[in-house]
């Protein structure tokens, strides 16, 4: 019997769901911002899970938070 080995280039990896509290500390934005920035576009819009809950693609965020701009943090 031989063993068969995946190749890492042929999987893809799953797309998960994240909530609210996981979008704030990712990208560290207040509810309301990620909100305004939803309806002016520049920002990923939720996918609706049930009547009164949404989440976002993390791959979505992922790729958002690579598109901006590097911050000068040093004062």
């Amino acid at each position: 019997m031989t063993k068969k080995t995946r190749n890492p280039e042929r999987t893809t990896p799953i797309d998960r769901l994240i909530p609210m509290p996981e979008v704030r500390a990712l990208t560290s934005l207040s509810k309301g911002t990620i909100y305004r920035k939803v309806a002016e576009r520049t920002f990923p819009a939720p996918i609706r899970i049930s009547k009164s809950r949404v989440a976002w693609r993390q791959a979505s965020i992922a790729e958002w938070m690579a598109a901006q701009p590097p911050t000068n943090s040093a004062a």
